[in-house]
C-alpha cells in the first residue's frame, strides 16, 4: 500500500491545473497515473505519494507546499468577462484562478501595507432585471458625475490604471492565453480588482479595457450573476460598460472640440493625446450624433481598406499602462524588512514567476542576490565625491 502525503489539499490540485489550463488526461500522462487517478486526488478520495507529489508539482509549476494550502476564507461569486459569449467555460474558469491568485496576493499584503481605500461613485442603476437597458443619457451622466467627483476636468487622463489604483481598485496584467477575453474584474472583500490582458498589447485597448472595468464597478456594483445569465443579459451589461468607458475616456464637452474634422487623419494625430483607439474615437462621435450613420459606416470601411482592423497607427509606440500598485507593496515589505524574499516564496507558495507578474515586478525580481564579488572601483576621484542617487520614497496610501 502506498504511503500518501499528509495535509494534501485535492482542491487545490484542481485549481493549479485549472490555472495552467492542463487537462486531467494531460496531466495523467505528464505524472505518470491513471486519469481516474488524478480525479481521485482532486475530489480528495486518495492522497498522492510524496514522489508523485513533487511530480505533480513539477508538472503544474507550483511549488510543493501550494498543494498542502488550506481552503481559501472568500471565494468569488461574480466576474465580469469582456467578450463572455466567445470565451470557452475552459478558459473563463482559467481566469477565476488568476483572480482568486490575486486575492491571495492582496490578502497576503494587506496584512502589512495600507493599500488606499475604495472611493468609487455607485451609479447602480434601478432596474428589474439587467435585460432592459438604461438609456445613453444615464450612463453619459455617470460617467460625467465620476470625472467630476475625481475631479478630473474635461481633458485627458495621463494614465488610467493609476488613477483606478488611488481610488482604490487594485489591477494586475498578464497574459491571459485566449483570444476571446481581453480583460475581466470582480469585487474582493470590498474592493474591486481588475486583471488587464497583456496577449495584445497596445496601449489604447488597454486603456479602454481598464475604463470598461471601471464601468462594471460603477454601474453594475448590485448585479447577480443569476441577472444576466443569459446571452442577452450579458451582451446589454457590457455595451453599457463600453458606451461608459467611451464617455469618461472622451468627455462630450471636450473630444469633439479637439478634433478640427472627424477625419481618420484628425483621429491619428488626436491618438497620443487621447490614448482612445481610432476605432473608438469613430464609435464615440456616432454615440454623439457627431456624425451621421453613412459618415461612420464610410470611417469604419476606410480604416479596414488602409489595414488597421487588427492594428492601428501608434499602437507599437504608445506605452503600455502598467499598473504598479501590488509591486509597490511588495516591495515595500521587503526593503523595510517585513518580510525577506525567501520568506514572500514560502509563504505565498507559489513560483517565483507567478508572483512577479500579478505583481508586476521585473522577472528575475525574487532571483538569487548578485554576486558579492565584484569589480574594483575605478571611478574618478570627481565621481566619487559625487555620490549616488536618491531613492524615491513611495506612499501606498494618499495624503
Amino acid at each position: 500500500m502506498s504511503v500518501g502525503s499528509p495535509g494534501f489539499n485535492g482542491k487545490r490540485l484542481r485549481e493549479a491545473r485549472v490555472a495552467r489550463g492542463i487537462s486531467g488526461a494531460d496531466l495523467s500522462v505528464l505524472v505518470g497515473v491513471s486519469r481516474g487517478m488524478v480525479s481521485q486526488y482532486e475530489k480528495g478520495d486518495a492522497s498522492p505519494s510524496p514522489d508523485k507529489l513533487y511530480s505533480l508539482a513539477s508538472a503544474l509549476g507550483v511549488p510543493v507546499d501550494f498543494f498542502l494550502l488550506p481552503d481559501r476564507q472568500f471565494s468569488i461569486e461574480q466576474v465580469f468577462f469582456r467578450s463572455l459569449a466567445a470565451a470557452t467555460m475552459a478558459s473563463r474558469e482559467k481566469a477565476q484562478k488568476r483572480l482568486l491568485w490575486l486575492g491571495d496576493l492582496i490578502r497576503y499584503l494587506d496584512e502589512y501595507v495600507a493599500f488606499p481605500d475604495p472611493s468609487l461613485p455607485d451609479f447602480s442603476p434601478k432596474r428589474a432585471d439587467y435585460r432592459t437597458p438604461v438609456t445613453g443619457n444615464v450612463i453619459e451622466e455617470a460617467a460625467e458625475e465620476t470625472r467630476r467627483s475625481w475631479q478630473l476636468g474635461d481633458g485627458p487622463i495621463s494614465n488610467v490604471t493609476w488613477l483606478l489604483e488611488n481610488k482604490g481598485m487594485i489591477a494586475t496584467r498578464g497574459v491571459i492565453e485566449t483570444e476571446s477575453i481581453d480583460s475581466f474584474s470582480t469585487w474582493l472583500d470590498g474592493r474591486p480588482c481588475l486583471f488587464l490582458g497583456a496577449d495584445k498589447d497596445s496601449a489604447a485597448r488597454s486603456r479602454f479595457d481598464a475604463a470598461h472595468e471601471l464601468g462594471h464597478a460603477v454601474l453594475h456594483r448590485k448585479i447577480e450573476r443569476s441577472q444576466f445569465a443569459d446571452g442577452l443579459g450579458h451582451k446589454i451589461i457590457e455595451k453599457e460598460a463600453d458606451r461608459f468607458a467611451s464617455a469618461f475616456l472622451l468627455p462630450a464637452s471636450s473630444f469633439p472640440m479637439d478634433l478640427p474634422a472627424p477625419t481618420l487623419q484628425a483621429m491619428q494625430n488626436a491618438k497620443p493625446r487621447w490614448v482612445v483607439s481610432i476605432a473608438a474615437m469613430i464609435h464615440r462621435l456616432a454615440d454623439l450624433e457627431a456624425i451621421q450613420p453613412e459618415e461612420e459606416r464610410r470611417l469604419y470601411i476606410s480604416r479596414t481598406r488602409r489595414g488597421w482592423y487588427r492594428e492601428e497607427p501608434l499602437d507599437d509606440t504608445i506605452p503600455v499602462e502598467q499598473p504598479r500598485a501590488l509591486g509597490n507593496a511588495l516591495s515595500l515589505v521587503v526593503d523595510q524588512g517585513v518580510k525577506s524574499k525567501e520568506e514572500v516564496l514560502h509563504e505565498f507558495a507559489r513560483r517565483p514567476e507567478d508572483i512577479e507578474s500579478l505583481a508586476g515586478l521585473p522577472a528575475g525580481y525574487f532571483g538569487d542576490d548578485p554576486s558579492p564579488i565584484r569589480l574594483r572601483d575605478r571611478m574618478s576621484p570627481v565621481a566619487k565625491r559625487r555620490g549616488g542617487e536618491r531613492a524615491e520614497v513611495v506612499r501606498l496610501r494618499p495624503n
